[in-house]
């Protein structure tokens, strides 16, 4: 559950702290346009306008009133690995070298530690 800072119990929200979000939430929708213009529509600030990504996907981020990050994501084509990498090859200069998507296939993957 996400909700609304609670300052008695010292739940401060970014925009309360003064900080960057700690996280961003990440959340698969039908229609990344209309998810993005109905949160704006209801307080959310873009920060990311809609557009479509080389991996596949259309995505764009929104802060909700609060100052959480979520990125809305809609995929249009699952792409393999061997693809991902043909994509990092030809287009250098795309942006996709940076992305995390790109960090991914460069790294060696580690299990997660709980806390």
């Amino acid at each position: 559950m996400l909700g609304p800072e609670s300052p008695e119990r010292g739940l401060l929200s970014p925009y309360s702290r003064g900080t960057p979000p700690s996280v961003s939430l990440f959340l698969r929708v039908a229609s990344v346009d209309a998810a993005h213009a109905q949160a704006v529509s209801e307080g959310a600030h873009p920060l990311v306008a809609p557009g479509d990504q080389f991996f596949g996907a259309r995505t764009a981020v929104i802060a909700d009133p609060d100052g959480h990050q979520w990125m809305l994501a809609e995929q249009h084509r699952q792409m393999s690995e061997g693809e991902l990498r043909e994509v990092l090859e030809k287009e250098p200069r795309s942006g996709a070298r940076g992305h995390a998507a790109a960090r991914q296939l460069r790294k060696p993957r580690t299990p997660h530690v709980g806390v």
